[in-house]
């Protein structure tokens, strides 16, 4: 069949290109139209940057967003989609943009308060970054923590610019040229969208944890200088029977325990780190050169004590002399108060008297090695020293314990272990101790029970599985102790024979830490506590979303514990009834707890201090 031609009403097509001319004015249009935009909707814009900023303090005071905590991500995820539900209200490029950097701001703010101005003071010091950089020398804390805040606002810019650019290029597509700025039906939108996360939030973090029963009072710390956010905090806080004590932010405090109420307070930078809660009812400061100690009422010195001017018989180059910083690395109240223990670098130990500062000894005790201060594994802690009436037990590096006399620091004995190093570097026992006896307990597997008098072995135990987490808990003749695997065990201290094991954790998370208070039969890790008793286990507490950070604490059989987000649980641990939560506005870690009277009182990371009526309400 032959192609018949169809007749056509318009047959020919004439493609007519727009000029160069005609396409740049449309460009420059469209360009004015989004520029008069911007201006018609500042007034709105300026009510959405105030409250994002609001929102990002609020949500920086209820979390400092720890990376090994679940509820962490969770809370990202939830800001991520609100971020971008509020890009698609506004459909502005800039006021996107700046929303997200405010945002940030006002989350930085609740940390670390005035960032500003610690940023550009910081960063004014670039060339100090590359010279280090380029040297392969540590990059100073303050830097590396001005670098990180920088990264984080650039990121967030980067990151909103080219997600409002995609929402704005979507509505121009789908919905024409008229959708791609955003209008004012959108911004009162985003408006009554803030208010809503507003008081839905206000709603979640005030009443979820029902604090207005149980918060006495609040003393609120941000962290400053902004470094304390990477590091160990220096500072403590001490308890007396009607104050505390607190050495932070560069700022020494005396506090009324039934208040909160700042009696006195005094400009002292305190570079020694103390952990937890110290009992005293005289408290005692670090400056960066003296030892100080003021009367109960902080109104009068009792006694300042110089830092020692050398340490004797050390053996290190001249050069390595020249630097030596002899602040002290932390210290403890021993002999009931009577005495101050205190641990300085390079290995040496001193004794002081509290009555009148008098320096009883000071002695090369540990390995002369320089402590790395702020990230140390094996940082003078409790579990590496015992205290008796007469006499301090030091477990040193290379597997070496030590009895030293409290009255002039000569030593009585010392133990030197066989077997000094675990995977090549020194190891250090963890000592547990039951009337006369200590048991030592090293990483390689070993477990020396010795005689506290003389030093003699009196048992010996091994098994190449016993990598030890902590201290065992030492009764009678057996050790009950976690292994870093996970692994829970009682055995005899002679032979080391298993009496019982357990797989406690067996869904154990090396990056997540775990807290164990062997005592009671507690240990708990991710969002689980567990209890074992009788050789049984049963799970007292289990969490989703939460990581158990710190150590429990006790009264009879309420166990109080915390989590990394700032969450603390009271739970009967026979019964396994949860009695009441709170949530503090913190983060929190191991040594946050502690139970003085009939309140707890709540350390944070920044140096907080909450006070929460234990008692049933």
């Amino acid at each position: 069949m032959d192609e018949v031609p169809v007749v056509n009403a318009n047959p020919v097509n004439i493609i007519i290109k727009k000029t160069e001319k005609e396409t740049g004015r449309q460009k420059t249009s469209q360009i004015v139209v989004s520029l008069k935009n911007l201006v018609y909707m500042l007034p709105l814009a300026v009510v959405v940057l105030i409250q994002l900023f609001l929102l990002g303090k609020s949500f920086g005071t209820f979390s400092t967003l720890p990376y090994t905590s679940f509820s962490t991500f969770v809370f990202v995820a939830a800001i991520a989609v609100f971020l971008f539900f509020l890009q698609l209200l506004q459909r502005s490029i800039v006021y996107s943009t700046i929303g997200g950097l405010i945002f940030l701001s006002g989350i930085f703010y609740a940390w670390f308060g005035d960032f500003h101005t610690t940023i550009f003071a910081n960063l004014g010091n670039f060339d100090t970054i590359i010279k280090a950089s380029w040297t392969r020398k540590d990059i100073p804390f303050p830097l590396l923590m001005a670098g990180i805040m920088t990264f984080g606002m650039l990121g967030i810019g980067f990151v909103q610019f080219f997600v409002s650019l995609f929402v704005k290029s979507f509505f121009e597509t789908f919905f024409g040229k008229d959708w791609g700025d955003g209008n004012w039906m959108g911004f009162v939108g985003a408006i009554g969208l803030l208010i809503g996360i507003h008081t839905g939030f206000f709603f979640y973090a005030n009443l979820a944890s029902n604090t207005e029963n149980r918060l006495q009072w609040e003393y609120q710390q941000k962290y400053r200088p902004v470094e304390k956010y990477l590091t160990t905090v220096p500072g403590s806080i001490m308890v007396a029977k009607n104050r505390l004590y607190s050495s932070h932010n560069e700022t020494v405090r005396g506090i009324l325990l039934d208040s909160g109420v700042v009696h006195d307070e005094k400009r002292i930078k305190t570079p020694v780190i103390r952990k937890g809660f110290q009992p005293t009812e005289t408290p005692v400061f670090f400056s960066e050169k003296d030892i100080i100690c003021f009367s109960g009422e902080m109104n009068v010195e009792n006694w300042r004590v110089s830092y020692p001017a050398t340490f004797p018989e050390l053996l290190v180059s001249a050069e390595v002399l020249q630097n030596i910083d002899y602040t002290p690395l932390t210290s403890f109240f021993v002999s009931s108060e009577k005495h101050l223990l205190v641990f300085f670098n390079y290995g040496y130990i001193g004794l002081y008297d509290m009555a009148n500062g008098n320096n009883l000894w000071l002695k090369s005790i540990d390995r002369q090695a320089p402590a790395r201060k702020f990230f140390s594994d094996d940082f003078p802690s409790a579990e590496f020293f015992h205290e008796t009436e007469d006499r301090i037990i030091f477990s040193c590096q290379n597997g070496i314990i030590k009895a030293i006399k409290k009255t002039d620091g000569q030593e009585i004995w010392r133990y030197n272990h066989n077997n000094p190093k675990f995977n090549g570097k020194p190891q250090r026992a963890f000592i547990s101790a039951q009337s006369e006896r200590i048991l030592a307990s090293f990483k390689t597997g070993e477990m020396i029970t010795l005689a506290i008098e003389n030093g003699r072995v009196i048992y010996r135990g091994r098994n190449d599985a016993f990598s030890f987490k902590t201290a065992p808990a030492f009764k009678d003749l057996t050790a009950e102790f976690l292994t870093d695997e996970g692994f829970y065990y009682i055995v005899e201290v002679d032979g080391a024979k298993i009496l019982h094991s357990e797989n406690l954790l067996p869904r154990k998370l090396d990056f997540l830490p775990f807290v164990t208070a062997l005592d009671h039969g507690i240990v708990a890790h991710k969002g689980e506590a567990l209890k074992v008793e009788d050789r049984k286990v049963k799970t007292l507490l289990s969490l989703s979303n939460r990581v158990f950070v710190t150590k429990p604490v006790f009264d009879d059989k309420l166990m109080y514990i915390g989590t990394q987000d700032g969450w603390i649980y009271c739970v009967h641990h026979g019964s396994q009834d949860e009695k009441w939560k709170i949530h503090v506005n913190g983060e929190l870690e191991e040594d946050s707890l502690y139970i003085a009277g009939s309140r707890l009182l709540v350390k944070t990371r920044a140096g907080s201090i909450i006070s929460i009526d234990r008692r049933f309400i």
